[in-house]
Order: C-alpha cells, then structure tokens, then sequence
C-alpha cells in the first residue's frame, strides 16, 4: 500500500453539532483548562503542567503538517464552544489511530460518538489503511460503544502503562474501510 502524506493543519470537517478544525495554539489555553484528571482517567496522556500542554500542541501542530496525524478541536458549530479534542494518528501507515476527549460538562451529550463518527467518515474518504485502531481502557464502557457504533470490531485485548505509571487494561477495536480498493485523496 503506497501510502501519500496529508498536509492536515488546515482542516475542518462538520457534522450535524460539531465543527472538528486542525488545532491550533489558540486552542491550548482552553483545552487546557478542561483537561482534568476526571476526563483523563481512562487515557494514556496525564493533565500536564501548562508549559508542558503548550509544548504539546507545538508538537501536534508539526505532525499534522508533516501529514503525520489529524489532531483536532471539536467545538459545538453554532455557538463555537470548545467540546473538547481528537485526532486521527499515525496516518502516514497501515493503521492509523483514533483517539477523543470531551470536557466533563459536555458529558451524555453524543459529542464523542459524533466526533468519532465524522473523524472515521473522513478517513474513510481521505486515507488509505488496513483498519483505524481504536484502543480503549477496557473500563471505559462509553468508548467501547462509540467504537462499537463505528463498525469497530474487538480484536485484541493487552495490558498497558498510563502515562501516570498505573496499569491499565486496553481492548483495541479496529475499525475497517469500506473499500479496500479506496485511494487516499492528495491534497
């Protein structure tokens, strides 16, 4: 599979409530603010120091413009309030990674299964890939339904390291294409 790099850094994608736009540093400050220990119980990243979330987003920034990833800002499209983030990851091989979090007051609203559902819509049509990962701490029953909702499949089970040290169990789901004939879009 001949794989093309996607220059992401300018990207938006709608759904019916949410806007997914590249993230920008703009978008450090709040992100930051809502990124809690509660929302970053199930994930691998941990809240870091302000300093630390800025040097990330320089980063991110990067691979979406090397065509590395798609990481996102999910606000509501009406009103633009920041919903929370996502990313699409390693996009430049086989099996790309999605991953999505949502501020706590934003909860039991669907943003996280629509964001998830528009970011697999667009690499459906964007990328060529063997099947998008979608690693879950095998607790988080909200996430395992928003990959199952997307067609992902069970299909591995492991135990893994948050970024806190602490041990987590990680079910991966795969998702795959439609088409296995689909041909990356060059941007």
């Amino acid at each position: 599979m001949k794989l093309t790099k996607i220059n992401t850094s300018n990207l938006a994608v709608k759904s019916e409530r949410l806007r997914l736009s590249s993230s920008t540093m703009k978008d450090a400050r709040e992100s930051f603010a809502e990124f809690t220990e509660e929302v970053a119980k199930y994930m691998y990243p941990k809240p870091y120091g302000f300093d630390g979330w800025q040097k990330w987003f320089r980063e991110a920034i990067v691979k979406n413009k090397n065509g590395q990833q798609w990481q996102f800002t999910i606000f509501d499209k009406i009103t633009n309030e920041f919903i929370g983030m996502g990313g699409v990851h390693h996009i430049d091989g086989p099996t790309p990674e999605l991953g999505i979090w949502t501020k706590e007051s934003s909860w039991g609203h669907g943003y996280g299964r629509e964001a998830v559902t528009a970011a697999v819509k667009w690499a459906q049509q964007n990328l060529s890939f063997d099947y998008l990962k979608y690693p879950v701490e095998k607790l988080n029953i909200k996430s395992r339904k928003i990959a199952e909702m997307n067609g992902g499949i069970l299909e591995d089970e492991y135990l893994g390291e948050d970024a806190r040290g602490e041990k987590m169990c990680l079910v991966e789901y795969r998702i795959y294409p439609k088409d296995k004939n689909m041909k990356r879009v060059i941007k």
